[in-house]
């Protein structure tokens, strides 16, 4: 998954092989370190020298996806301090820090953006950040440069479309962007249950009633899922 660049999936993998795992595995480090990286790579296809710093930035998210939390942030606090030029570095630095750091994790994602101006998922959580915190002229401009860095992910539609729509700025927009997202990704839960808010907003209540049946729907499958994953 990580060689062809799907690094999401390749993520959600080994966030499940580092909750099985009782102690810290080298591999899974390694891999989580690539992905994390967002490098497409093979761990037999990278340069010995840059293995440290993969296998540290691995280790670190592994923390984090082990909710391990204080040890991660520590790690990837001297991380940056060590390679303030890294690509990707501040985002997930900034990402780890979200939940309980929220100021200082919008710091490290702009910061992120000083390395990599088309970071989409840096774009797409600087604005997720401000509209939570309803400042949607501040999170807006970050909205539109998500879709403009990758107008092929679904993430970044969703993202504009609900600014748009929850900010107020342009419904009939908002709305035409949330159908791109749902084309894009038909199962989102997200995108169905904004949709169907954004057709309430414009008076289309059958459509806002079907989006939220399917919305209600997904969720149903993911919570059964779930329970028979446990």
């Amino acid at each position: 998954l990580t060689r062809a660049g799907d690094f999401d999936a390749a993520i959600a993998v080994l966030a499940k092989l580092v909750g099985a795992a009782n102690q810290v595995n080298p591999k899974i480090s390694e891999a989580m370190g690539l992905a994390c990286l967002f490098k497409p790579v093979l761990p037999s296809e990278y340069a010995p020298s840059e293995r440290e710093f993969v296998l540290a930035v691995g280790q670190a998210m592994s923390d984090a996806a082990a909710r391990r939390a204080t040890e991660s942030l520590t790690a990837l606090q001297t991380l940056v301090g060590e390679h303030p030029d890294a690509p990707q570095l501040h985002y997930l630095y900034g990402l780890v820090l979200l939940p309980s750091d929220a100021d200082k994790a919008l710091e490290m994602l702009k910061q992120e953006l000083t390395i990599s101006p088309k970071h989409e998922k840096a774009l797409i959580s600087l604005a997720g950040e401000y509209l939570k915190r309803t400042e949607y002229n501040s999170s807006l401009p970050y909205a539109e440069r998500a879709v403009e860095a990758n107008p092929r992910d679904f993430a970044s539609h969703a993202m504009l479309g609900r600014v748009l729509t929850e900010g107020g700025f342009d419904l009939a927009r908002g709305t035409e962007e949330l159908e791109t997202a749902r084309r894009m990704s038909p199962n989102s839960i997200q995108v169905h249950f904004a949709l169907a808010s954004a057709y309430l907003k414009v008076g289309r209540k059958g459509d806002a009633a079907r989006e939220r049946a399917e919305f209600l729907r997904l969720r149903s499958e993911t919570d059964n899922g779930s329970q028979q994953a446990h």
